[in-house]
């Protein structure tokens, strides 16, 4: 199935992603650390705020958006 994160294609086998398969997906290095945002999702979840620890459904075409957003500590 694919999907497109930050803006690039990207080919996945599972039908759900975690926030570091998003992480890993858009060649970022794993940090707690980023804000991942997701649209054209699933009827019952079609967008909102992947946060670190979580996981969700995945749909052809849904597209996911990662910005660093930094080291509060």
């Amino acid at each position: 199935m694919d999907i497109i994160v930050n803006g690039q294609p990207k080919t996945l086998t599972t039908t759900s992603v975690s926030y570091a398969d998003i992480v890993i997906l858009a060649g970022c290095p794993f940090r707690p650390y980023y804000s991942i945002t997701y649209r054209r999702g699933a009827t019952e979840n079609r967008e909102g705020i992947l946060a670190y620890g979580q996981t969700v459904e995945v749909v052809a075409g849904m597209v996911f958006n990662l910005a660093y957003t930094g080291d509060a500590g």
